[in-house]
């Protein structure tokens, strides 16, 4: 009984059976071939699984790239390539970085620099106004002439004693007078002027740059005079009220 049923099973396998029949519009034979309905259903199904792992993989990929996780061109290939430049990428940001820190110190620097140069501006300002004394500390003063228009202060020292430059400023030129000696002027180049007479031995010429304190002439012999003035725009003024200011 149960053969005669598995018999019937395969027969009637056998007639859900079919056939496909090829027919070409060119005139050639005819070819057909026979399948079962279960090779068709494996078909479809295998189709169909392949053509829904192909959808799968679109979506990922489109919500990669959408995400930054991956490119379009980041195929295997050129995955070394993407590696390279993003290296070099770190690299440039690194210099970057770099030179940004360069240029603040950079910055740092030239306002150090500007803040020295405008306090040595000052300074040179301050240098240039003649408030020093003329002459080293053991030179004593004689008398003022406050009846002279032109306010000549007399000094005097020993042998040796410096006479000094009173501000910076320019030796602007040196006369020699029969009785007075050499005369000297100094222009500090702010409008003041000092005016240096005596027969001590010059240690400057004409056009040299002095600076305050600078040795202008030495006393040779003991008692020898300096008649000291200074100008303002060319008028002369009490030179003992700028040595009063500088203390």
């Amino acid at each position: 009984m149960s053969r005669k049923r598995t018999e019937e099973e395969k027969e009637k396998e056998q007639n859900t059976g079919c056939s496909v029949m090829l027919i070409p519009d060119n005139g050639d034979p005819i070819r057909s071939f026979k399948t079962s309905l279960n090779k068709i259903v494996t078909i479809i199904v295998t189709l169909s699984a392949v053509f829904l792992i192909l959808i799968c993989y679109c979506i990922f990929s489109t919500i990669m790239i959408k995400q930054g996780v991956i490119t379009p061109k980041a195929t295997a290939e050129e995955l070394p390539d993407v590696q390279a430049l993003q290296e070099e990428n770190m690299q440039l940001k690194e210099q970057n970085a770099e030179y940004a820190t360069r240029v603040s110190t950079l910055g740092t620097e030239l306002a150090a620099l500007e803040k020295e140069s405008q306090v040595a501006d000052v300074n040179k300002e301050e240098q240039s106004i003649p408030t020093g004394f003329p002459m080293d500390g053991t030179a004593s003063l004689e008398n003022t002439q406050e009846d002279d228009a032109t306010n000549p202060v007399t000094f005097s020292g020993p042998v040796a004693t410096a006479i000094k430059a009173a501000g910076t400023g320019v030796v602007k030129d040196i006369t020699t007078d029969a009785v007075a000696g050499n005369i000297i002027t100094i222009d500090h180049q702010n409008g003041y002027e000092t005016v240096y007479t005596t027969n001590a031995n010059l240690r400057i010429k004409e056009g040299d740059e002095v600076k305050k304190g600078d040795i202008i002439c030495i006393i040779a012999v003991d008692g020898e005079r300096l008649i000291y003035q200074i100008k303002k725009d060319g008028s002369f003024i009490d030179p003992m009220s700028m040595m009063e200011i500088a203390g």
